[in-house]
């Protein structure tokens, strides 16, 4: 008896001690999109409308989500419903991709026409690079292309995808700060899940400003 009365002093003792510990260092510090967000890995290609791309050895292309968007958002993307049927045939500017929480969506478009020749429906780590060149990461869609030579010339890498994702991480963090709201964290990187904040009408015109091109 005497034992059990020392322990659960003891389990008592440390539980308050951890909990004076943490009020005098003040909360945990949020979560926020991370730099590696803004700097593709070799061999990724960046598109306009927020989609990355990757060519296999057979020509075919592996499309996903820029991280940046998917921690923005702070949900996973997942192929467009309307694009999930067998040997979907997508053109460039059409619907491909849909980042959703609840009635609020994003919908980010195809970077070049094709058939659908294979979708990831879980893709998961999307909100940073971990995964973009392996076999079963955090791209969405397989697309085989029709007109890659085409399309490629606006695709960007290395140094300008750099360049871009810089740009797009500021043109963002001025568009939620306009939006109203606190979304910058601390050394001005952009709160992971910022746009769960925000009303459907938002996530609209946010898709309209950089996502509509």
């Amino acid at each position: 008896m005497l034992a059990a009365t020392m322990f659960l002093l003891l389990l008592v003792g440390s539980a308050a001690y951890f909990a004076v510990l943490r009020l005098r260092r003040g909360p945990a510090p949020p979560a926020t999109v991370p730099v590696l967000a803004r700097r593709p890995p070799g061999g990724v290609f960046l598109q306009d409308g927020f989609t990355w791309s990757r060519i296999l050895p057979n020509g075919d292309v592996l499309v996903g989500a820029h991280p940046l968007l998917v921690g923005l958002a702070g949900v996973e993307p997942e192929p467009d419903p309307a694009i999930v049927k067998p040997c979907a045939l997508i053109r460039q500017g059409e619907p491909l991709l849909r980042l959703s929480d609840g009635d609020r969506e994003l919908h980010l478009r195809s970077p070049l026409t094709g058939r659908i020749v294979g979708y990831n429906l879980h893709p998961t780590g999307a909100a940073d690079w971990d995964g973009a060149t392996e076999r079963r990461g955090t791209w969405a869609v397989r697309i085989r292309p029709r007109d890659l030579p085409d399309a490629l010339p606006t695709w960007r890498i290395g140094a300008d995808a750099s360049r871009w994702s810089e740009d797009r991480h500021r043109a963002l963090g001025e568009h939620l700060q306009r939006a109203g709201g606190m979304f910058l964290a601390d050394g001005g990187e952009l709160r992971r899940g910022a746009l769960r904040e925000l009303e459907p009408d938002a996530w609209r015109a946010l898709e309209e400003r950089f996502l509509a091109g």
